[in-house]
């Protein structure tokens, strides 16, 4: 062990290099591109330079993004509001209307006729009779999303939904106003106070369902087709001296979506990173052996080769970030004299 530990500190140096240039391939190896971005230069409105480009396989047209986020817009707009119906409200609203008529009996002289407990019964009655009607149809809560005319409404009782229209359900107001209707179609002495009783515990048991509205509208956008038609297998998709108008575009940009996804290595991935590993190391030690032999102050410090894989490090990563732009910028022309 003792003698294990003394060659370690005399070699550490040399132990410390090789860890630098196994780190430094292993890096440079992560940052290199591993699928081959299909290039096809073309300028929109002017004529195809190269020769006529013919399909090499069958594959389908994208869409476009306009027409993408056209086609979006338009569902989003005819998407219905989901609502839900609380099937607890109404009973307690029943309750509320008994206990505020309740505590007006109880505020009134307990000698009253037998007449006047009559005509409460007939109020309480009657007040049933209002509430049932309501919450038969409904009371909506009034919410922004059916703001808009037409707008449909998808209301959510249980496993099972219906669409409806927002005018096929009360409000508030339109409740209230049902109340004054029957009240004026129905007279009788207590009109007044039943009013009040019924108009003080209307609550909507129709509610806005955000959770369900948010995914159905997810649900609407994954449905959406990407693609719209095919091209066939030797098709012509655009001849040589031809314009490139925005049909042809769409479809040499179908080309090579289409192409990008469908290639793959014809070896195994794992091939593939080994003949990258195998090339950067072949490269890296051939850098070595240059710099052993003609620059054996570099060689010798640790510092030094440091900075010379950095350098190398940082120029592959900003080439592999090139590779996958659609166009270089000026900001990237530093990086040429990178090696130099």
């Amino acid at each position: 062990m003792r003698k294990l530990l003394i060659y370690l500190s005399n070699r550490h140096e040399m132990i410390l290099r090789s860890i630098i240039i196994v780190v430094s391939v292993l890096i440079i190896v992560n940052l290199m591109p591993h699928r081959i971005r299909y290039r096809l230069e073309y300028t929109k409105g002017k004529p195809w330079t190269g020769e006529s480009l013919t399909a090499p396989y069958r594959f389908a047209i994208l869409k476009s993004k306009d027409s993408l986020d056209a086609e979006k817009r338009q569902l989003m707009s005819d998407a219905p509001v989901c609502f839900g119906l609380d099937t607890l409200v109404k009973k307690r609203v029943i309750n509320n209307f008994r206990k505020s008529v309740s505590g007006t009996f109880n505020s009134m002289n307990k000698t009253a006729e037998e007449g006047e407990k009559t005509e409460d019964d007939k109020m309480i009655a009657a007040g049933l009779q209002i509430l049932s009607n309501l919450y038969a149809t409904g009371i909506m809560h009034t919410h922004k999303n059916i703001a808009e005319a037409g707008k449909p409404v998808m209301l959510i009782v249980g496993n099972s939904y219906s669409y409806k229209s927002p005018e096929e359900f009360y409000t508030i107001l339109s409740a209230r106003d049902y109340l004054n209707s029957w009240l004026f179609s129905n007279p009788a002495p207590y009109n007044d106070r039943l009013e009040q009783h019924v108009a003080n515990v209307l609550e909507p048991d129709i509610y806005f369902d955000e959770p369900s509205t948010n995914k159905l509208k997810d649900q609407l956008l994954e449905s959406i087709s990407l693609t719209r038609g095919v091209v066939n297998k030797g098709d012509v998709i655009i001849g040589k001296g031809e314009v490139v108008d925005a049909r042809r575009s769409l479809l040499i940009e179908s080309l090579r979506a289409t192409f990008e996804r469908r290639d793959e290595p014809v070896e195994s991935k794992k091939e593939v990173l080994a003949g990258h590993l195998a090339l950067v190391s072949i490269a890296i030690a051939v850098l070595m052996i240059f710099v052993a032999l003609f620059r054996k102050d570099v060689f010798n410090d640790n510092r030094k080769l440091t900075m010379i894989f950095l350098s190398v490090i940082i120029l592959v990563f900003v080439y592999s970030r090139a590779l996958r732009m659609e166009a270089i910028t000026c900001t990237l022309y530093p990086a040429a004299f990178c090696p130099l």
